[in-house]
């Protein structure tokens, strides 16, 4: 059932030529672009399909895109500010009309944040509609090969109401809009998030947890066989070994710690330390931090 793929790797659900030749990719993000787990996710994404040759159009509420060295346009309704060429990744802010529905409690620079479980039915359908004229307005001037949205909500819906039939979507599930909005007030958002899928080639998850709470909400029988398990990825740029010093720099380093040591002992008693478990109380171990 589960299947190991990464988010440019061909899979069943989706179009080969996505690894092979550059396309162009439509990604819908509704919020920053950096700072929480599901921005960074789609900042890096979408600096990771640009390093292999496509063209990205981006679409979030980032306030400050220009400062982001891998968006190399901003797009306006009438026309583009190119920041640097080759042009792969454009980003678009929609105007969402001053409110912003968001699913953990929050402040947000330039606009109203507020959860969606406090959004009436009227500002949420507004919401929507200016996010979906939004889409069908980029797609007419940079028509998308494939698409992402992000979340359960409102991200696949936007996209099924907005993009043409002819382009296929994908959906990566991050897990809050499932577990704080969906989950606690299915009567509202339930048929949102089904209309969402239905239309979805692929849905993208994280960990085995998030796709069978998932799979629980939906009810739908079908919605396995269309889910792909990709866990998140390392910047291998930012995260990396550190160099091994030399052995007699090593040596010298563990003979000044020991130093050190000696001095503080000479001076203060020492104080017993109680075990718990696999640590020790006042000290880190390998199993108490590793495991």
């Amino acid at each position: 059932m589960w299947k190991i793929c990464s988010c440019v790797r061909a899979g069943p659900h989706l179009p080969r030529r996505l690894v092979c030749d550059p396309v162009r990719v439509l990604v819908w993000h509704g919020f920053l672009l950096g700072g929480t787990g599901s921005n960074v996710y789609n900042a890096r994404l979408c600096a990771a399909f640009a390093r292999q040759g496509h063209e990205i159009s981006l679409i979030s509420q980032e306030p400050h895109a220009k400062s982001l060295q891998f968006i190399d346009a901003i797009g306006h309704p009438d026309g583009l500010e190119v920041l640097r060429e080759p042009v792969r990744v454009t980003h678009w802010k929609p105007d969402v009309g001053g409110l912003l529905p968001v699913y953990v409690a929050d402040r947000y620079e330039g606009v109203e944040a507020r959860t969606y479980l406090e959004v009436s039915d009227e500002e949420i359908e507004t919401y929507l509609a200016r996010n979906v004229e939004a889409v069908r307005a980029i797609c007419e001037r940079q028509p998308p090969d494939v698409a992402l949205g992000n979340h359960l909500v409102m991200g696949p819906v936007v996209l099924a109401r907005a993009l043409p039939e002819s382009v296929p979507y994908a959906v990566k599930i991050h897990g809050s809009a499932l577990e704080y909005v969906v989950k606690r007030d299915p009567d509202r958002f339930l048929p949102y998030a089904r209309e969402g899928l239905a239309w979805a080639r692929t849905v993208l998850v994280g960990s085995r947890h998030t796709g069978e709470s998932l799979w629980e909400a939906m009810g739908d029988p079908e919605l396995p066989e269309r889910t792909r398990l990709g866990p998140p990825g390392v910047d291998v740029e930012e995260f990396r070994p550190r160099r091994r010093a030399s052995p007699r720099l090593r040596t010298r380093s563990s003979m000044s710690r020991r130093a050190r040591s000696s001095r503080r002992s000479a001076v203060t008693p020492a104080r017993p330390r109680r075990r718990c478990g696999s640590s020790i109380h006042g000290t880190a171990t390998w199993s108490s931090w590793g495991s």
